[in-house]
């Protein structure tokens, strides 16, 4: 898949002179919290900069986020053993029924969302990319 993180490459987009520009795991070194915050990329790093950030404190009206695509999500639910082992066992057999009765990968993705397999962060919105984010629904 050849990830590469940001906090490791840097952004892939110009950033003018003047703007705080950091990756999310520089977040809790801020000394000095600015009076508002934009995450920019809808990924995984930006799903756990949103999460952090509020997760700490952060009002939410203080929070811009800019989604340039948005992602399916996998519910961690389905995958996880232990606790959800039940709901890991009845999520693996919805991805095999839900591949043999779609026409299109339309239709794929839309059975896996409506059987719970898939999220996705805004349901008016539907997700053009699908990079195995896997999330607590909490």
């Amino acid at each position: 898949m050849n990830v590469q993180v940001p906090s490791v490459r840097g952004p892939l987009f110009d950033v003018d002179d003047g703007v705080n520009c950091i990756a999310l795991n520089q977040l809790p070194r801020v000394a000095s919290p600015p009076a508002g915050f934009v995450v920019v990329g809808a990924g995984k790093t930006g799903m756990d900069t949103i999460l952090w950030m509020l997760g700490n404190g952060v009002d939410p009206d203080h929070i811009t986020w800019i989604t340039p695509r948005d992602s399916w999500i996998i519910d961690r639910a389905l995958i996880q053993p232990g606790l959800l082992a039940n709901r890991a066992v009845e999520g693996q057999a919805q991805p095999f029924e839900a591949m043999a009765n779609a026409r299109n990968v339309t239709e794929l993705f839309d059975a896996l969302n409506h059987a719970g397999a898939l999220l996705r962060i805004d349901e008016t919105v539907t997700p053009t990319t699908y990079r195995c984010a896997t999330v607590t629904q909490a």
